[in-house]
């Protein structure tokens, strides 16, 4: 039976997060804000849930390049499908979810079931190939009560802080054997359903890559709350940071587009741009309809905004750097 116990009962003392918590909130307040006025927030938070992801399967020490996942996920690509990259298209796709899931829907029982990935959970294993790759003494049941009483108890806290104990419970209990990645998902999801980030979806995961702070075992509770506020502050200057900077491409792109005929492809080769971290032109060509020599030619017409990334003559990738 697992032992696994979580309780903050009595013993938090959030004296010390006062300061991080304060520029935590102010950060996720602007970039929140910000995107809610922002023309390209769908595409900039598609970009940015490419990063989460694979910021989510660095964190447990794999890798996964940028260009396969893009390329994966739209169907594209050539190479071996690793177990890594699967990992890091699910964090994807559970964002694109999330992005799409109303405030009552993530608060109803089947919607949180969706987020925390129980449902329909391991009815297609048989018994013996269950046993072969899940702890059967993993108490599923008794983890995701323990789980739901913290969600619960949380709620009398600041949003952050509820959505922090939730990332911080997950992550300790792990109640869905192989979903600890869900922990970032579950407080991204709690900062939109308490309205602290209703435009804005937290990518909490990619604020590590800018943050020295990491968690380990021999930490507090209040050690690790601090740990998750700075990648939230981390995060969300980022978010703003990136949505300045391709605001700024998007317009001058858009200057040259709005000289070409009604029915061009170049609106939608830019936000196709705004919304990959990366492209390739067979890839753009494959989600436009358009023959590859029409993509590069698209391209030459935006002057130097989108950057051939590679400098390699076979294969070619083009971003806004």
């Amino acid at each position: 039976m697992n032992s696994v116990r979580y309780d903050f009962t009595g013993r938090l003392d959030l004296s010390r997060l006062s300061g991080l918590l304060e520029r935590a909130s102010e950060a996720v307040s602007r970039t929140d804000e910000r995107l809610r006025r922002s023309p390209i927030r769908d595409g900039l938070i598609d970009r940015v849930s490419f990063h989460e992801a694979l910021s989510t399967i660095i964190l447990t020490g794999s890798l996964v390049h940028l260009e396969d996942l893009i390329l994966y996920d739209a169907e594209a690509n050539a190479r071996r499908v690793s177990h890594e990259l699967l990992r890091a298209h699910s964090v994807l796709r559970a964002r694109r979810q999330l992005d799409k899931m109303g405030i009552n829907s993530i608060r109803n029982p089947e919607g949180q079931a969706e987020l925390q990935g129980r449902r329909g959970l391991h009815k297609e294993w048989r018994p013996t190939e269950k046993a072969f790759f899940y702890d059967p003494d993993h108490d599923e049941d008794a983890l995701m009560e323990q789980f739901n009483a913290v969600a619960e108890k949380a709620k009398s806290f600041s949003p952050l802080i509820e959505a922090a104990l939730i990332w911080d419970a997950w992550s300790v209990l792990e109640p869905v054997e192989f979903h600890g990645w869900r922990a970032a998902l579950l407080a991204s999801a709690t900062l939109k359903a308490n309205g602290t980030a209703t435009h804005y979806l937290a990518a909490i995961n990619w604020g590590s890559r800018t943050s020295r702070a990491r968690v380990h075992g021999l930490m507090t509770i209040e050690e690790r709350l601090a740990v998750f506020l700075q990648w939230v502050k981390e995060s969300a200057e980022r978010t703003y940071s990136e949505c300045d900077r391709l605001t700024l491409a998007r317009e001058t792109m858009m200057t040259i587009a709005a000289k070409k005929r009604r029915n061009s492809r170049l609106p939608h080769l830019i936000d196709l741009l705004i919304s990959r971290p990366v492209i390739s032109i067979p890839f753009a060509a494959r989600r436009l309809n358009m023959t590859h020599k029409g993509v590069a030619k698209l391209l030459s017409e935006l002057g130097s905004t989108p950057r051939e990334l590679t400098g390699n003559a076979t294969y070619r990738a083009y971003g806004i750097v």
